[in-house]
């Protein structure tokens, strides 16, 4: 007969292997927790989130020199078909980025 604690975990067992899925983009399982679509969701969220709490740079060189370089990453991303958007947040002692999902 099994045990409580053995029933348990081989139930979070079952529960995480059916969870990993072969990832194209890094060519190897992962465990996923969420779907693509929900993933994209909550990337915009935060990305709304983030866009309402924090002023953006007004300089256009910069946010053009960044356009341009976050351009060429997106192209050699795995997902060049996202719909990349690249934002400057004025924060000059911050030096700092970050990606969301979704692009």
């Amino acid at each position: 007969m099994f045990s409580a604690s053995r029933l348990v975990t081989t139930a979070l067992l079952a529960v995480f292997t059916a969870g990993c899925m072969h990832s194209s983009i890094v060519n190897r399982k992962q465990l996923l927790l969420v779907s693509s679509a929900q993933e994209t969701k909550l990337g915009e969220q935060a990305f709304a989130e983030t866009l309402s709490k924090e002023k953006q740079c007004a300089n256009a060189a910069a946010v053009n020199m960044l356009r341009t370089v976050g351009g060429r990453v997106a192209i050699k991303s795995h997902q060049p078909g996202w719909a990349w958007d690249f934002r400057l947040i004025d924060k000059p002692k911050s030096l700092n980025a970050f990606a969301l999902p979704g692009g």
